[in-house]
């Protein structure tokens, strides 16, 4: 765990709420309201700090969903090590720059909405060369 707290990337508010989640037994359930009781942050915080946790591969969230799809609750996955998300293999797109003809092709749809800096990337030649 001493790496984890030398993650530079990892501001010491996250740096704590990953050291108290993981100073838990394994499938202890963790409750936002349940959290704020032990320590100064608020929810607002914590949450914050959760994101960027998220972020960097230090926590997976998940949702717990009935039978017809609906959410009943959100699970946390709690890593000491980031994790690499292997059902995530595209690139966090929250907030994309939209920029328009940086893209040297015919295919105008794609001018509209993406920018590369380079066409060697092989998802854009797979998109190319399969959408026509």
């Amino acid at each position: 765990m001493n790496n984890t707290l030398q993650d530079a990337r990892l501001s010491f508010k996250a740096r704590g709420l990953l050291s108290y989640m993981l100073s838990k037994p394994d499938g202890f359930k963790f409750y936002l309201d349940e959290m704020t009781k032990y320590t100064t942050e608020g929810k607002d915080s914590i949450r914050a700090g959760l994101k960027d946790l998220e972020k960097l591969g230090y926590v997976r969230r998940y949702a717990v969903k009935d039978q017809r799809g609906k959410i009943q609750s959100w699970e946390l996955d709690i890593f000491e090590c980031p994790s690499i998300h292997p059902e995530s293999g595209f690139p966090d797109v929250e907030n994309p720059t939209l920029l328009t003809n940086d893209i040297k092709t015919n295919d105008k749809r794609l001018n509209k909405y993406i920018a590369f800096t380079s066409n060697d990337n092989s998802f854009v030649e797979t998109y190319l060369n399969t959408s026509g």
